[in-house]
């Protein structure tokens, strides 16, 4: 059955602006599709293009041996300088090369990581973990096509890594594929029930296909499922708390979102997002007090968010504060004089509060800039100015 979803900004009396951004989707997941924190031993330095004197190999073993120690210490420029010095003694060392590539990685050195993997697959064209590496780059630098061949390769060699079902999903995802996309994220699912972040990242991509005007039957129902079980595996996790609250708030659980929200801010007070959502439930559920008091705390991390001071002012309406909702319009329009949601609701306020002059004025703006959504007070008497 397809989902009927509810726009948080359509909800109050006085709906005018577009949803602001409630739910952070995964970043691209990065090295999360590869074996990056696990760095090639050197009993893997049998494959090599050229023969090197024993004693020169050894002297670039220990090298290689160094720079892992350096990096697992938090030197990750002496490390690389260690592994420089191992290629200079056998270009060809597949653990040199192949480590180096981890930490310029680690670093966001792409370029030189993209050089070093290119490198190590050219000494062994078999190793799973450098193609998902690379296509982890390639991803970054927004070579999605070259992204999903290195990550196709790898999982023919290693078809058992549920994390590179992660990556090659949100590669797909990002190229326009969702049911591909879906079918990586559930074969993670299938290899590693205890994976969370695959379950999220399924979550996440069912919620932002609802977002987008999107037709995916049963999207929320089992959006909350998946965060469902990230919870089960990670109960602290705040992000899937917030997003299972705005599923929720979409599916009219405004009593489960509430508690979702609730539960985000006890692990994370500072969570700014958790107050913004809130206050948005707590209009829905005409708490508009508690909802001035949740936009508030949002603003003074954000000062210049016009949608929430518009949030706002519509809680400050309903709360019968006029004056407040006047300040809180006016702020907005400052910031932009063509927004006419604005004009109409500090309109609405100054009729509330007896002054009809200023109404006048600020519904013949907003009827100016949309004509559509505000009418002519001659045609009609929405915001009560006569």
């Amino acid at each position: 059955m397809k989902q009927k979803t509810l726009n948080f900004h359509k909800i109050t009396l006085l709906g005018f602006v577009s949803a602001f951004l409630l739910v952070n989707h995964l970043n691209a997941q990065g090295l999360a599709g590869s074996n990056s924190d696990t760095p090639v031993t050197n009993s893997t330095d049998t494959a090599r293009m050229q023969p090197v004197p024993e004693s020169q190999t050894q002297k670039a073993i220990a090298c290689v041996a160094s720079g892992d120690s350096k990096f697992t210490s938090g030197d990750a420029d002496g490390a690389i300088a260690d592994y420089a010095r191992a290629l200079d003694l056998d270009s060809n060392l597949l653990s040199a090369c192949y480590n180096r590539a981890i930490v310029r990685q680690s670093k966001g050195d792409l370029d030189g990581a993209l050089s070093d993997f290119n490198h190590a697959l050219a000494i062994s064209p078999q190793l799973a973990s450098a193609y998902f590496n690379r296509g982890s780059i390639k991803q970054a630098k927004s070579d999605l096509a070259g992204a999903l061949a290195d990550l196709n390769r790898g999982l023919e060699l290693n078809p058992k890594y549920a994390k590179a079902y992660i990556t090659r999903g949100d590669i797909k995802q990002a190229m326009g594929d969702s049911s591909g996309a879906l079918a990586d994220y559930g074969q993670a699912v299938q290899l590693d029930p205890k994976l969370a972040a695959a379950y999220k990242t399924r979550a996440d991509m069912q919620i932002g296909t609802v977002n987008t005007g999107g037709t995916l039957d049963g999207a929320l129902d089992g959006a909350i499922a998946d965060y469902d079980h990230v919870l089960a595996l990670d109960p602290t996790n705040t992000m899937a708390l917030l997003s299972r609250g705005y599923a929720k708030g979409n599916m009219a659980d405004m009593e489960g979102a509430l508690a979702d929200c609730n539960r985000a801010l006890e692990l994370d007070p500072r969570m700014t997002k958790a107050y913004l959502l809130r206050g948005i439930i707590k209009s829905m559920t005409r708490d508009n007090l508690g909802a001035v008091a949740d936009f508030t705390r949002v603003l003074e991390v954000m000062p210049d968010n016009n949608d929430v001071y518009a949030y706002r002012a519509q809680a400050e309406i309903m709360s019968h504060d006029y004056t407040a909702t006047v300040a809180d319009c006016t702020r907005v329009i400052d910031s932009n004089t063509n927004t006419a949601y604005a004009y109409n609701l500090r309109a609405c306020a100054e009729v509330l509060d007896g002054d009809i002059k200023g109404a006048r004025a600020d519904h013949k703006k907003a009827h100016e800039l949309n004509p559509t959504q505000y009418p002519d007070e001659r045609d009609d008497n929405s915001s009560g100015v006569r």
